[in-house]
C-alpha cells in the first residue's frame, strides 16, 4: 500500500511538471505611467509682436495714432487646477512695451511703455495638448506729446483673448497667446496746449515658456 503510494504521488508531481511546462511564460508587469496633469504653480517667460491705437481730441484737432507698432518683452506666473478635461486658474503678467508712433502734421507722438493684466484662465486638455481663453483686468500707460511739450497717463481697462499650449515635458511647457487690450478714455494736459482726450488699445501676439512647480503643493 505504501509502496503504490509513492508510486501515485511520483506520477501525479510527473504530469504537474509537464502541464506547467506547457503554459506560455508570464512575463513581468510593466508599471503604468500616470497621466499628464497641468495641475500646478507656474513661472515662464514671454515675448512677441504689438500694434496699437491710440486716438486724442483737444477740442480742435484730431490725432489719429493708427500705426502703433513695437514688441514686448515679460514674465508670468499663476496656477492651474485641472479636473478631468476642464482646466482652469489665474495668472499675472507683466511685459515691457516698445509702441509709439509720431503724427508730423501736428508736431505730435504718442508712446506706450508697459502692460500688465491679472486674469482668469479656462481651457480644455487633451493629455499634453491644452487650448483655452483668458480674460481680466489691464494695465497700461501713455505718453503724448505736442509741440515739444508732453503728459503721461496710467490707464486701467479690460484684457481677453485665448491660445494654446504644449507641455514638451512634465514640467515645461511652450504656447502662443493672443491678446486684446481696451483702455477706454483718459485725459492728457500737456502744459501750454489745450487738454487731449484720449483713448488706447492694444492687440498683442507673442509666445510663452512656462515652468511648472506642481510638487511645491504635492
Amino acid at each position: 500500500m505504501k509502496k503504490l503510494l509513492i508510486a501515485g504521488a511520483s506520477v501525479l508531481a510527473l504530469s504537474s511538471a509537464s502541464f506547467a511546462a506547457d503554459l506560455p511564460p508570464v512575463e513581468p508587469m510593466m508599471p503604468v505611467e500616470a497621466p499628464f496633469s497641468w495641475t500646478g504653480f507656474y513661472v515662464g517667460i514671454h515675448g512677441g509682436g504689438a500694434w496699437g491705437d491710440a486716438d486724442g481730441d483737444d477740442g480742435t484737432d484730431v490725432f489719429d495714432f493708427g500705426d502703433m507698432e513695437g514688441f514686448v518683452v515679460g514674465a508670468q506666473a499663476g496656477y492651474l487646477w485641472q479636473a478631468d478635461w476642464f482646466v482652469f486658474g489665474v495668472e499675472a503678467d507683466g511685459s515691457f512695451a516698445d509702441l509709439d508712433d509720431e503724427f508730423e502734421d501736428l508736431d505730435a507722438t504718442v508712446e506706450g511703455d508697459y502692460l500688465a493684466s491679472f486674469r482668469g484662465r479656462l481651457g480644455f486638455a487633451f493629455d499634453r495638448f491644452m487650448v483655452y481663453g483668458t480674460g481680466g483686468v489691464a494695465f497700461s500707460n501713455l505718453e503724448i506729446g505736442v509741440a515739444a511739450v508732453d503728459d503721461d497717463a496710467n490707464f486701467m481697462g479690460w484684457v481677453a483673448g485665448g491660445g494654446i499650449e504644449y507641455a514638451i515635458t512634465d514640467n515645461v511647457s511652450l504656447g502662443v497667446e493672443y491678446l486684446h487690450y481696451d483702455f477706454g478714455d483718459e485725459i492728457f494736459e500737456p502744459e501750454g496746449v489745450d487738454p487731449i482726450e484720449a483713448d488706447y488699445n492694444v492687440d498683442v501676439i507673442r509666445g510663452r515658456l512656462n515652468v511648472k512647480f506642481d510638487s511645491l503643493f504635492n
